[in-house]
């Protein structure tokens, strides 16, 4: 694990609750895990990840489409996104533009 962070809602409508966690894997692979993740349901929800630690900005990178509002998923992020320009990651309506959560991601702290 690279970097852990909590799910935030963006307003009183707009909720979101759960884990974040940034994992290289074995092959060099990065991965966005949400973890027991949950958000107000909406159309076209799409998860990025984003230079910026608050959250959206143009410069997110789409990750996938969300299946469902509630559960454990996995999006690999593109080989090409360097993880050091990984600060949050979002969930995005892309139908109306609108932000319906934001996880900020920490640095983990390193294992022995």
């Amino acid at each position: 694990t690279l970097a852990n962070g909590e799910w935030q809602g963006a307003d009183d409508f707009h909720l979101g609750s759960g884990g974040a966690r940034l994992i290289e894997d074995a092959d060099c692979t990065l991965t966005l895990s949400l973890e027991d993740f949950s958000v107000q349901n909406g159309p076209h929800l799409c998860v990025y990840v984003s230079p910026d630690p608050d959250g959206w900005t143009e410069e997110a990178i789409t990750v996938g489409g969300l299946k469902a509002p509630d559960g454990t998923f996995r999006f690999e992020i593109p080989p090409d996104v360097d993880v050091g320009d990984i600060a949050s990651a979002v969930v995005w309506c892309r139908a109306f533009g609108v932000l319906f959560a934001t996880a900020t991601l920490e640095p983990a702290a390193p294992t022995a």
